[in-house]
C-alpha cells in the first residue's frame, strides 16, 4: 500500500515537473515573436507609421549573430492570422544595406559599418510579416526607434534606438537611382503624442 502511494506521488511530481517545463519553454518561445500578431487597431497605427518610401531598420537585439538591415518600403498592409481578431503587418521592401558584422545580445555598439546589398537575391523585393518589436522606424534625420516602443506597446528589447551613420543617410537620400524611388518619411515625437 505504501509503495503504491509513493509511486503515485512520484508520478504526480514528474507530471507537474514536465508541465512546468513545457510552460517555461512555451513562454521563452513567445519572446521570439513578441509583437508579430496584434489587434487590428495596433496594426492600423503601425501602418500609419510605415508608409511607402519609408526607411526601416531591422534588428532583433535579443538574438545572437544578427545583422542590422536597412530596408526601403514599397508597400505595407495587414493580413489575417489563424486566430480571429489578430493580424500581422506585412511589408514589401528591398534590402538596401546590411551591417558588416553580426551582433549578439548585449554586443551592439555604435558606430556601425554598413555595406550595400548588391548580391543577387539581396536587392530584390521581399514580402515579409514583421514583428513590431524588431523593426525600427525613422524618428529623426538618422535616428530610428523600436516600432513597438513608439506605439507604446510592451516588448522586451535590449536596444530601443539605432542611429545610422550620417554619410549612410546621405547616400540613401541622395541616391537618384529610379530603381530606389526613395522619398524619405520620418515621424516626429510630437505627432506620436496625439
Amino acid at each position: 500500500m505504501q509503495l503504491k502511494i509513493e509511486l503515485r506521488c512520484k508520478t504526480k511530481l514528474r507530471v507537474a515537473f514536465l508541465a512546468g517545463l513545457l510552460v517555461l519553454i512555451g513562454s521563452l518561445a513567445c519572446f521570439a515573436d513578441q509583437l508579430q500578431w496584434n489587434s487590428g487597431a495596433v496594426c492600423k497605427r503601425a501602418i500609419r507609421l510605415i508608409r511607402p518610401g519609408s526607411i526601416l531598420t531591422s534588428y532583433c537585439s535579443l538574438a545572437d549573430n544578427e545583422h542590422i538591415e536597412v530596408w526601403l518600403i514599397k508597400e505595407v498592409d495587414a493580413i489575417n492570422t489563424p486566430i480571429e481578431g489578430l493580424f500581422e503587418v506585412r511589408i514589401l521592401g528591398k534590402r538596401l544595406y546590411t551591417s558588416k558584422k553580426t551582433f549578439s545580445s548585449g554586443e551592439y555598439r555604435e558606430p556601425v559599418d554598413y555595406v550595400e546589398c548588391k548580391r543577387v537575391g539581396q536587392r530584390e523585393y521581399f514580402c515579409k510579416a514583421i514583428d513590431l518589436a524588431y523593426v525600427y522606424v525613422q524618428v529623426g534625420n538618422n535616428s530610428f526607434r523600436c516600432l513597438g516602443k513608439v506605439l507604446g506597446l510592451e516588448c522586451l528589447v535590449e536596444l530601443e534606438s539605432i542611429s545610422l551613420p550620417s554619410d549612410l543617410m546621405k547616400q540613401i537620400t541622395n541616391n537618384k537611382n529610379p530603381n530606389h524611388g526613395i522619398n524619405l518619411h520620418f515621424i516626429r515625437f510630437s505627432k506620436l503624442l496625439r
